[in-house]
């Protein structure tokens, strides 16, 4: 064998090396690319349920803003629930003070009845008394006794 020859056949294995490695690092970087590709399919169906799923919430997040809005717009305004206040507290103010008014009345009336019914008892019991002593006397200046 020659030098050259050996030579040959070194270069023609180191090239088949080469060749072989060259095929291998092509296909890591062909299984690189596919998981690569396969990761960023991924991630974007993640984000774009994410996305879906926050606007979703903000969807319902709206909707119960909106019924809070409708359920504000029903409550009466606090200036006008103090006046109303203010209004009750005054007519009660005035019942009040018809109804002591009106108690006082029927207190002196009643106190007013007491006295006649009191008044007429003692009538009662001077007209029983004068009828018992005109009775005794009549009996004792009877002729005939």
């Amino acid at each position: 064998m020659s030098v050259d020859e050996t030579l040959e056949t070194r270069v023609a294995v180191l090239s088949a090396q080469a060749e072989e490695r060259d095929r291998r690092y092509a296909e890591r970087f062909a299984a690189q690319e596919e998981a690569v590709r396969s990761a960023l399919t991924s991630a974007k169906e993640a984000v774009t349920k994410a996305e879906s799923a926050a606007e979703k919430r903000f969807e319902s997040l709206n909707e119960f803003r909106g019924q809070q809005r409708d359920m504000i717009g029903t409550f009466i305004p606090r200036k006008e629930a103090e006046q109303r206040i203010e209004q009750v507290a005054e007519k009660v103010a005035g019942v009040e003070s018809r109804l002591t008014a009106g108690l006082s009345a029927v207190n002196s009336r009643l106190d007013l009845m007491a006295g006649q019914k009191s008044g007429g008892h003692s009538l009662w019991m001077y007209i029983v008394g004068g009828i018992a002593l005109a009775l005794s006397l009549w009996s004792a200046l009877r002729p005939g006794h």
